[in-house]
């Protein structure tokens, strides 16, 4: 069917008459300039048998793998590899085995890693994790579990006063503030891993040092050329054995 505005009178006629004439199985047009811009209505039609566009949608991402959760302390922390195609992920977690999408409470669009917080020391958790993208959310991941655990300060007399490692505003500074040492302590022991210092002096008979010093004068002193780092006590240059300090973190 063809439509025609008002001022198309006169292509209507022809169109009639063409018609008439038995030439109407050709489709004439004839439209002008101001038509071609104002015109209503405007039909746009898709391709294909139905007339209906084809929506094309996203595929459901694979569920993550790789998950793990570290226990610290009052909190755990979840990890998993990434998922191609994925705009972000959930977990969801319960203090009960077998936690998946309906049962478990949900983090949404979690980070990767996650801290979960506010944890309950001495208690199991149990995570999965899901990916989700435009076409959907995956299936659940491999379920993993953590305990947080209380972490003891050990016996140092003046950790008190050592805020880098756990800042409590003890010197005026803001609470937390620091390096976070404390979760590290409850998975990473120092156990086989070997540590260089490079700085102004090292005490390497310090008290709290020695016992933990490399063999075989593997120390060096780039001002004399010695095997003892040992800062110069003469020396009372700012900063002179600060090389003792960062040894004992």
């Amino acid at each position: 069917m063809l439509f025609f505005r008002k001022t198309d009178r006169k292509a209507e006629k022809r169109y009639k008459r063409k018609e008439k004439r038995g030439k109407g199985n050709s489709l004439w047009f004839y439209f002008s300039l101001f038509s071609c811009i104002f015109s209503l209505p405007l039909i746009i039609s898709a391709c294909g048998n139905s007339g209906e566009p084809t929506l094309i949608s996203a595929p459901i991402p694979i569920a993550p793998t790789g998950i793990s959760a570290t226990a610290r302390d009052s909190n755990n922390l979840i990890g998993w590899s990434v998922v191609q195609g994925a705009a972000y992920y959930n977990i969801y977690w319960s203090t009960t085995i077998g936690v998946n999408k309906t049962n478990g409470t949900k983090i949404a669009a979690a980070n990767n890693p996650q801290a979960h917080t506010g944890l309950a020391n001495g208690t199991p958790y149990y995570y999965v994790a899901t990916a989700v993208s435009a076409g959907g959310e995956s299936a659940e991941s491999a379920q993993v579990s953590a305990t947080p655990v209380a972490v003891a300060a050990g016996t140092d007399p003046l950790f008190a006063d050592q805020w880098h490692l756990k800042n409590t505003g003890q010197v005026g500074g803001t609470a937390g503030q620091d390096v976070n040492a404390e979760p590290a302590w409850t998975t990473h022991k120092g156990t086989g891993v070997r540590i260089a210092i490079v700085d102004d002096g090292l005490e390497i008979g310090h008290e709290d040092l020695a016992a933990n010093m490399a063999p075989n004068a593997l120390s060096y002193n780039y001002v004399t050329g010695g095997t003892d780092p040992t800062e110069n006590p003469s020396d009372i240059t700012e900063g002179n054995g600060h090389g003792t300090a960062v040894a004992g973190i």
